[in-house]
């Protein structure tokens, strides 16, 4: 037969077992709600580059038809020399 004492010690005990149980899957559920956190961070990251990226691009397509020069020699101009390109503009390997 158990005592009482004996009984109490083992529902405290199975009780610190469902906490533990309890306080782990919390852990866990907030190591996902960061992981899900950061993964977000990145993405609206990565799109906002992806964005200035593609406005650069259209800025040097505009650029080049708006004076009549083909893309490859505006892209080529502005990392080779800066003199070709126009007045205010340096290159980026002079």
């Amino acid at each position: 037969m158990v005592s009482d004492m004996q009984a109490a010690l083992l529902s405290s005990s199975k009780r610190q077992l469902i906490g533990s149980r309890r306080d782990r899957l919390r852990s866990l559920a907030m190591i996902g709600l960061s992981a899900s956190m950061v993964s977000v961070i990145i993405l609206i990251a990565s799109g906002l580059f992806l964005l200035l990226l593609v406005n650069a691009l259209e800025w040097v397509v505009v650029a080049s038809t708006d004076r009549g020069i083909s893309v490859v020699g505006l892209l080529s101009s502005l990392f080779s020399s800066g003199s070709d390109i126009g007045s205010g503009v340096s290159a980026i390997f002079p």
